[in-house]
């Protein structure tokens, strides 16, 4: 009815419903569907690099945006955007594996949601430029991206820096291997200098692929050649002067034996020659393969010189000795008479001979000779025979000679005259006398023993003369050596072996006999004289190594003394570090002692080396043990229940040895292998933590999507008409939603915020109908007015008198005002309805107080047309639908009362 809705104010119509509505209500929107369809088309049909641009940024962002993965074939800027506009970080990190290109993720690590996402993009960087630029943009907007980026490029220019100072130090050492000899104080202070690089290298954790490492790695194998080859050098140093020594004493005793060759004795024996030219040979051989810079050093040039003196010498000798084996050939001639020829033979080998030994040669040939002229002895008469013995003398039996050993025996005794040594002539003689004890011999063999003992008392005799011709060569030597130290011209090492030398020749006379005591003061007077810079160079030794000594022991007692200042208690262990490396500088840098005495002070260093190195051990391994019990601290952890206290005990055990400074400094190794141990255990504690944090994402993003079809099918049932369905629909949502969690507690989450817009909807569309109704009901109500035709005119007056008093009865319910004309009436009513209340006796019949009964009574009863009364019914309506409205308003607010999605109290 038009007058109805006129009386209503003209409210809205609600919107049909089911198919035959012209205008639905649009359905909540929970995730934006994408038309990537339409997105890809324009980007196919964009051919400007600007425009495709902005085109490819569009999908990404729109395809981010609403959760939808990109395509495989999608350009990297689409995939670049759709990781800055990803709605859940999830996806995020999953798509940011397919952005490959350096500048797409430091665009990522600056635009990207979220900062797990942005930091794992600027992980994957790597060019420094990018790094640098990055860590400008983020120092004020993202501390973890500006943190990355700031580590990385320090340790990119620690790394740099270490590597510089690698290479430079092996390019020293290579330029110091090459050259010959390698200097011992340069490779000491490289050697302090890459100490102290690798002690700063070790601060910072490298990989053993990166170029610092095989830098430090090559550098160490260069040390460790340049140590060796110190090694190697001063063997070869030391090898060179027990050479020098070895051909001086060469020397020494090709002197001795030219000297005594011009004092007349023998010619050397060839075993003694051989000797000495395998030692030339072998000395000859060495020089040949010394080094050049080896060979062009003092010692090589002084072991050149001796070698080049040495062999025409022996080459001298081996000719000397071969004519004395051909003299002597010759003189067993001249025993059986020589021929002219023989002796002028004879006297052309001696002539090349030194005068002495020629004279003794030409004496001995001209007595061999006289011998074998002059006539042999008459033979010795018989012993007495036995009977003519005295007849009380007792028979001693001799015992038998064997002839062919006494024959052997005289020929070695002949032999060895003949080849002059007195020596083995003595042993036979000796011999050939103990067996024939008071035996004589006789006939020709009995004339060659008394020949052979004639030869053996002169060659006792010229021995004798020879050993006084020696002991005046001898002195004359020991007097040319004195002359050349007061010259000053002579080499002090030459006379530290040649003295020995002739000391050791006379005492070799002295078995031919003693010396006379002038002799002997002429002798030892000249050698001692001449042996004075021998011993002022030796006492200068003495000197320089007591010297040396004297400083070595001052190092060793400070060095002690420091060592026992350092307390036992708390000792410092950076002042044991330093004490022991100055102790091993000082102790290369200081001068060398004597043998015997450098032993002993060695042996003090090394029980001190080993007091320090059992100090720093101790303090190791109380250090080691702090590190253990760290790591042990945080392996209980990786069990612990409580994740979150795990995971903060973790963190501080972290900063905890970050910052806990030891007491002293581990070995690198040693430090790497506690760290990841530690680190492994960290790892395992956070693993847990990640482990847990991604099952709390599962169950967050499943119950998401739980909530988001629940959210989608209660939108669907906003579509229904029905009031009780829309109104149970309602309640089963709440229930359900509050067993849900919603977005982890966030009121101020999308679903939360798209579950209240529902509710409200709900309850503005139940409001809606319900009020729809109400409105069709009064309607039908006013549908149903009773019908007037054919009634009685008196009939219609009372019905109009009763439709009166129901009308005030309406206005008193309600609470109107009624019509001035109506005042008395409605005083009446009121009054009458106050007695019926307070009556005693029977209950009268109960006024009808219902609004809606009595206006459903007003309409069913006919009466005459009334305009004024159209007009209160009307009001009465209106007043009704107002209730109605303030009636549902107040449900709508006590339901309002506990929001959407929280939980009811219990």
């Amino acid at each position: 009815m038009s007058w109805l809705n006129r009386l209503l104010g003209n409210p809205p119509p609600l919107p049909p419903t089911g198919k035959a509505a012209r205008r639905p209500p649009p359905p909540p929107v929970v995730r934006v569907a994408v038309d990537t369809t339409a997105l890809r088309a324009a980007l196919l049909t964009t051919m400007d690099a600007t425009g495709r641009a902005a085109q490819e940024a569009q999908l990404g962002q729109a395809l981010g945006a609403g959760a939808q993965p990109p395509l495989v074939d999608d350009g990297p800027a689409v995939w670049r955007a759709a990781v800055c506009h990803a709605a859940e970080k999830a996806l995020a990190l999953a798509w940011l594996e397919h952005v490959f290109a350096e500048t797409d993720l430091a665009i990522v690590a600056r635009e990207a949601r979220f900062a797990e996402v942005r930091v794992a993009a600027a992980q994957r960087i790597a060019d420094g430029a990018l790094l640098e630029a990055l860590a400008r943009d983020s120092k004020a907007t993202d501390k973890g991206v500006y943190r990355h980026c700031a580590e990385v490029l320090r340790q990119r220019r620690d790394d740099n820096a270490y590597r510089q100072r690698a290479l430079a130090l092996g390019a020293a050492l290579r330029e110091r291997l090459e050259h010959a000899p390698v200097s011992v104080s340069h490779i000491l202070e490289l050697e302090r200098s890459w100490n102290a690089l690798e002690t700063d290298a070790a601060r910072t954790p490298l990989s053993p692929q990166s170029p610092t490492s095989q830098a430090l790695e090559q550098g160490r194998m260069l040390l460790s050649q340049a140590n060796a080859r110190l090694l190697q050098e001063g063997e070869a140093q030391r090898s060179l002067h027990a050479h020098l020594d070895s051909a001086q004493l060469l020397v020494a005793h090709i002197a001795t034996c030219r000297a005594a060759l011009a004092a007349g004795a023998p010619a050397p024996a060839p075993e003694d020659l051989a000797r000495w030219q395998q030692s030339l040979a072998a000395l000859a051989q060495t020089h040949r393969a010394l080094p050049s810079w080896l060979a062009g050093l003092g010692d090589g040039r002084a072991l050149e010189q001796r070698l080049a003196h040495i062999a025409p010498a022996l080459d001298e000798l081996a000719q000397v000795a071969q004519c004395w084996v051909q003299a002597q050939a010759l003189l067993g001639q001249a025993g059986d008479g020589a021929a002219a020829a023989a002796a002028a033979q004879f006297d052309a080998l001696v002539a090349t001979l030194a005068p002495a030994l020629r004279a003794d040669l030409q004496a001995r040939w001209r007595s061999l000779a006289a011998a074998a002229a002059a006539p042999e002895p008459a033979p010795a008469a018989p012993p007495p025979p036995p009977e003519a013995a005295a007849a009380d003398a007792p028979a001693v039996p001799l015992p038998a000679v064997s002839l062919d050993e006494l024959r052997a025996q005289i020929d070695t005794l002949e032999q060895s005259i003949e080849d002059g040594q007195l020596g083995h002539a003595e042993i036979a003689a000796r011999q050939i006398k103990a067996a024939l004890g008071e035996q004589t011999l006789e006939g020709r063999l009995d004339a060659r023993l008394q020949r052979a003992q004639a030869q053996l008392a002169s060659l006792r005799g010229w021995a004798k003369w020879g050993a006084t011709k020696k002991r005046e060569d001898l002195i004359a030597a020991a007097q040319e050596l004195r002359a050349a130290v007061a010259g000053a011209t002579h080499d002090v090492e030459h006379l530290a072996v040649a003295i020995p030398a002739l000391r050791e020749e006379w005492k070799r006379l002295n078995a031919q006999g003693p010396a006379g005591k002038g002799q002997w003061e002429s002798f030892d007077g000249a050698l001692e004289a001449a042996y004075a810079p021998v011993a002022a160079m030796r006492a200068e030794e003495a000197a320089r190594r007591a010297h040396a000594r004297s400083v070595r022991e001052a190092l060793l007692a400070g060095w002690e003394a420091d060592a026992a200042a350092i307390g036992a208690e708390q000792p410092d262990a950076g002042a044991l570090e330093a004490l022991r490396e100055q102790l091993i500088v000082q102790w290369r840098a200081a001068p060398h002692a004597g043998y015997r005495e450098e032993r002993a002070l060695r042996t003090r260093f090394d029980a001190l080396v080993r007091a320090l190195d059992l100090r720093l051990q101790t303090l190791r391994a109380a250090e080691i043990a702090r590190r253990e019990q760290l790591i042990a601290e945080v392996a209980a952890l990786v069990d612990e229940p409580d994740l979150r206290h795990a995971t903060d005990q973790a963190k501080r055990l972290q900063e905890r040895w970050r910052t806990e400074v030891g007491p002293i400094r581990l070995r690198r190794g040693e430090e790497q292998k506690l760290w990841q141990r530690f680190r492994a255990a960290c790892d395992a504690v956070f693993a847990r933590r990640d482990a847990e944090r991604d099952a709390e994402r599962a169950r967050r993003a499943q119950r998401q999507q739980a909530r988001h079809a629940l959210l989608e099918g209660f939108a669907g049932a906003l579509e229904q008409s029905d009031t009780e369905s829309l109104r149970r629909a309602l309640q089963q949502f709440r229930t359900d939603w509050d067993g849900g969690g919603g977005d982890g507690g966030d009121p101020a989450g999308p679903q939360e915020r798209l579950a209240r817009e529902l509710q409200r909807q709900a309850q503005q569309r139940i409001e809606a109908l319900q009020r729809e109704a109400e409105r069709a009901r009064y309607e039908r109500m006013a549908a149903a007015v009773a019908a007037i035709d054919g009634i009685d005119a008196h009939i219609l007056e009372q019905g109009r008198a009763r439709r009166q008093d129901l009308l005030i009865d309406l206005e008193i319910a309600l609470g109107l005002a009624s019509p001035g004309a109506s005042a008395d009436v409605r005083r009446r009513r009121q009054l009458e309805q106050l007695q019926n209340r307070f009556r005693a006796g029977p209950a009268p019949a109960p006024v009808e107080q219902d609004p809606d009964k009595l206006l459903a009574r007003w309409y069913a009863t006919p009466g005459t047309p009334d305009a004024e009364q159209d007009a209160r019914v009307a009001a009465v309506v209106q007043c009704l639908l107002q209730r109605a409205t303030m009636r549902l308003a107040a449900v709508a607010r006590g339901t309002r009362e506990r929001p959407p999605g929280r939980s009811r109290p219990r």
